[in-house]
This record gives C-alpha cells, sequence and structure tokens, in this order.
C-alpha cells in the first residue's frame, strides 16, 4: 500500500466534501479508459481526483485519501497546539502507512512523524511528544472515526428521484 506523505501545516479544516464523477477518455465503452474518475471539492474551491485504479496522475485512490486525510487531521491539529503552547515546530511531517489484509480491508495504520525541533528549544520535544499523543487518542476527528465504531449512512434515490436511505 502506497503511503501518504504530508507536510504541516497543511491548511484550514475540511468537514464536508462533495464528489462528482467523470467517464474515461473516450467517455464510454470497455477497457482502461472507462474507468471512472472522480473529483471531490470543499465548498472554498480546493479540489482533489480520486481514480480507484491508482493509476492516474494527479489522483489519489480512496485509500490514499484516507491516510491523507488521518495524517492531516493529526498535523493540522499537533502543529497549531504546540506553537500554542510557546514551541514553534522548524519542521512537522508524517507518512501514514497501512498494509492491506484482505480485499477490501486494512490491518493496522502507521503514523510515523518527523519532526526539526526549534534550536535552543529544550522543552519543545516533550511538549511535541505529550500534544502528538494526546491529539493521537483523542483530538483527531479522522482518527476517532477510524477507532470507533460509528454509523455510516447511504442515500440513494428512489424511483421518483426522491432520496431514500438504504
Amino acid at each position: 500500500m502506497r503511503a501518504a506523505d504530508l507536510v504541516a501545516p497543511t491548511g484550514g479544516p475540511a468537514d464536508r466534501a462533495d464528489a462528482t464523477s467523470t467517464r474515461g477518455s473516450d467517455g464510454h465503452g470497455e477497457g482502461p479508459a472507462h474507468r471512472r474518475r472522480f473529483r471531490g471539492g470543499q465548498r472554498p474551491g480546493a479540489r482533489v481526483a480520486v481514480d480507484g485504479s491508482g493509476e492516474t496522475a494527479g489522483a489519489f485512490t480512496p485509500v490514499e485519501l484516507l491516510l491523507a486525510a488521518l495524517g492531516g487531521c493529526e498535523l493540522v491539529t499537533v502543529e497549531p497546539l504546540t506553537a500554542g503552547r510557546g514551541h514553534r515546530l522548524a519542521r512537522l511531517a508524517a507518512t501514514v502507512r497501512a498494509d492491506k489484509v484482505a480485499t477490501s480491508r486494512l490491518g493496522t495504520i502507521t503514523i510515523s512523524y518527523e519532526v526539526e525541533l526549534p534550536e535552543g528549544d529544550e522543552k519543545a520535544a516533550e511538549v511535541f511528544e505529550a500534544v502528538a499523543r494526546r491529539v493521537h487518542a483523542s483530538y483527531c476527528t479522522v482518527g476517532n472515526a477510524l477507532k470507533e465504531p460509528m454509523t455510516v449512512e447511504q442515500v440513494l434515490p428512489g424511483p421518483s428521484g426522491e432520496p431514500y436511505s438504504a
């Protein structure tokens, strides 16, 4: 499984995303050009391309997006909390990896941090570690969603076009 590499700061929070799909390069038919590619966007206009095959340049697979969301969530939470305690990190990055253990199943997800501490700040490492552990345990919404059972509802259009929950 490819890893998602992230460097903070990554931007503001995104709690809603919309997705649209487009046909392959020929617009119809069979084969690789027929694969669906998806683009997701967040309200301020950010866009991300999603491709289930992992073969489209500039597009993520859904699992890569999941890993990037987890790493991004931790980074955008750890960085300001550490800085708010008076220890602005010179560099903060993370690599997020997961092994596929079965069809449609991931094993353990691992987040590996790379941090460059500010020169002359003897407490920065201790503060960073405490904040990162707390964020991982409790304060990252994406991580909490992955760790805790939750309900995911699907809404499909009914025969008359009215949505109904499946």
